[in-house]
């Protein structure tokens, strides 16, 4: 793939991001970023056809990084990250790129919320310039009791 290393998953998200944003606008743009390998495009990528499709696409592209424009991280970062992983991807090597609730859901013309939604997509494929693997760890937690350290009750 040379320099060319990420691939950027666009989602329709039913009808909440294509019927406010052009994502074959945004694919055809986004396929001519610097460092972008490949763009693909699926109706609802966290449902189990979509998961299959993300999953299919890392197997036979293999990217570096991920950038997936779709709804919040706080909904669906975590299920696009172990979906890499278990394509021999690092986790760390996930950006989300929140177009559902930044661009479409609060811009009401449609070309202005297409322009909009570069940016953040845009932002995510530079973030990957510069991510790096992230390495799961776990620590054991002392309660307060174990420590010795007694909390102040305030009455």
């Amino acid at each position: 793939m040379g320099t060319k290393k990420t691939a950027v998953f666009l989602c329709n998200c039913g009808p909440n991001i294509a019927e406010c944003v052009d994502l074959d606008a945004i694919g055809a743009w986004a396929a001519g970023v610097k460092d972008v390998a490949a763009v693909f495009r699926h109706n609802l990528l966290c449902s189990p056809d979509g998961k299959a499709y993300f999953h299919q696409s890392l197997a036979e592209q293999q990217p570096a990084n991920i950038v997936v424009a779709a709804c919040s991280p706080k909904m669906h970062e975590k299920t696009f990250q172990e979906l890499a992983e278990a394509s021999g991807i690092n986790m760390g090597r996930v950006q989300m790129a929140n177009i559902r609730e930044h661009c479409g859901w609060v811009t009401p013309d449609r070309a202005a919320a297409t322009a909009k939604a570069k940016a953040p997509v845009h932002a995510a494929i530079c973030r990957c310039r510069r991510s790096e693997p992230l390495t799961r760890r776990s620590m054991k937690v002392n309660s307060l009791r174990s420590t010795g350290f007694t909390p102040i009750r305030w009455s």
